[in-house]
């Protein structure tokens, strides 16, 4: 058995968690942007037990998303961009 290194790599990811920003605005919709040109591509929505919430699509920097099915307590946010990089957050839904 050889192995590769390139095999056993992933890509290092050059995006940085504090240039995402989730915010919840009026009337239980939350908002997702980059100060990058990144566009954002999906948006995945897990709770505190790994459960799938939301699968959500994306086309551009900024995204807001009607979230009013969710309880307030703490999710884990994945969010997926253009260029193929994913950054996950966790956010408090109040």
């Amino acid at each position: 058995m050889v192995f590769n290194q390139s095999a056993l790599s992933t890509n290092t990811v050059d995006f940085d968690k504090n240039e995402l920003t989730i915010v919840e605005v009026l009337d239980d919709k939350v908002e997702f942007s980059t100060n990058t040109n990144q566009r954002i591509t999906s948006v995945l929505i897990y709770d505190l037990q790994g459960r799938l919430v939301y699968n959500l699509k994306g086309n551009s920097s900024k995204e807001t998303y009607n979230l009013s099915n969710l309880n307030s307590q703490i999710y884990i946010a994945k969010v997926g961009f253009a260029n193929g990089e994913t950054v996950s957050k966790k956010a408090l839904k109040k």
